[in-house]
């Protein structure tokens, strides 16, 4: 099959799994959620040393605006490589270089919008730009390395048995 149907058939796994979830796990997943967030804020503020606080409305609107557009973002990326960029490679338009720098590039602006935008400070585009790069490169290389540990070392199997083929 293809990468895009591939990618179908995950996404209407997930989210028929998404529909089964109940009341209570999905208000201890809006809980986790939040108090991720909070914990991020604080991190990057302690790192650029501000003690400054939003006020609690700007602080609730930050993180549900983050909270409900990456996830729209990884969809519309799922999307555009397996909608768009995938049969404009094979028509020959666009290179495959360039899907392969699209993850990086995603990226680089993700965690540019994080480490500019998060801090209540001003961060210079600069600085956060920088900052950007080397977790960029740090993030995608553990997903490779990672991806190379599941293919190479498929120590679940070993370790739960014929449990692993449980979900």
């Amino acid at each position: 099959a293809s990468s895009g149907k591939s990618i179908q058939i995950y996404l209407s796994n997930f989210v028929a799994q998404a529909n089964q979830i109940s009341v209570i796990s999905l208000i201890f997943l809006i809980i986790t959620a939040t108090m991720m967030m909070f914990t991020l804020e604080q991190t990057l503020n302690s790192i650029w040393k501000t003690d400054k606080r939003r006020h609690w409305t700007l602080t609730a609107l930050l993180y549900w605006t983050a909270l409900l557009f990456i996830p729209i973002l990884i969809g519309f990326t799922l999307f555009l490589s397996s909608h768009l960029i995938i049969p404009l490679i094979k028509a020959g338009v666009i290179s495959k270089p360039f899907l392969v720098l699209l993850p990086f590039l995603l990226s680089i602006f993700s965690f540019t919008f994080l480490y500019t935008l998060v801090p209540h400070c001003t961060v210079p585009f600069r600085y956060g730009f920088i900052g950007a790069l080397i977790a960029t490169f740090l993030f995608e290389g553990a997903k490779y390395l990672f991806s190379l540990y599941l293919h190479y070392f498929p120590t679940y199997k070993i370790i739960y048995g014929a449990l692993s083929a449980f979900p």
